[in-house]
């Protein structure tokens, strides 16, 4: 039998930014409902995405202070790391998997890394994976395109699924994400 693979393309407003998450947990929890594989496209405006080790920041409070002051909205996603910003110039990409016990999360990763490659090949954006020791949030998962970071590794394995979360930097400059990392960080 073939494998079937799978594209869903959403864009998600601030009031529905719960929604990109809410969205992805629930393809995450159905296998048998979707394809074997499924690349979950999705763009979300601009808002904050705090990971669970953004809450053990010993100046969190000041920090979502300073969001709310700049009317940046935010929400805490249910998984670890840290926090991304996402606008609609970004493009983020899940990769849903059903795990078979064949292939680790890095060997995954790995793959999806070639993928990516092969997909940007054309366009001159050679991307490589390392860590990228200068970002907010480094990690031997790193994607980056001359040496700056278009997206990292956030992975979830239930059950029987993997899902593989890859945002990607799109024709924006990532300068004001950045101002807002250092902000969270510093607070």
């Amino acid at each position: 039998m073939q494998a079937t693979i799978g594209i869903l393309d959403q864009h998600f407003s601030q009031a529905q930014a719960l929604d990109s998450f809410a969205h992805t947990n629930t393809l995450l929890r159905l296998p048998d409902a979707r394809a074997d594989e499924l690349f979950h496209f999705w763009t979300l405006d601009s808002t904050v995405i705090l990971g669970m080790q953004d809450l053990k920041l010993p100046h969190l409070q000041s920090a979502l202070q300073a969001l709310s002051a700049a009317q940046y909205p935010y929400f805490v996603r249910n998984a670890g790391g840290l926090a991304v910003i996402s606008d609609a110039q970004i493009l983020n990409c899940s990769w849903f998997l059903k795990n078979t016990g064949t292939m680790s999360i890095d060997q995954a990763y790995l793959q999806f890394t070639q993928l990516m490659q092969d997909a940007l090949a054309p366009f001159g954006k050679p991307i490589e994976h390392f860590e990228v020791t200068h970002s907010y949030c480094p990690g031997k998962f790193d994607l980056s395109i001359n040496g700056k970071i278009c997206g990292s590794r956030a992975a979830a394995d239930t059950k029987g699924n993997c899902d593989y979360v890859i945002p990607q930097c799109l024709r924006k400059s990532t300068g004001t994400r950045g101002i807002i990392a250092r902000l969270l960080s510093r607070r």
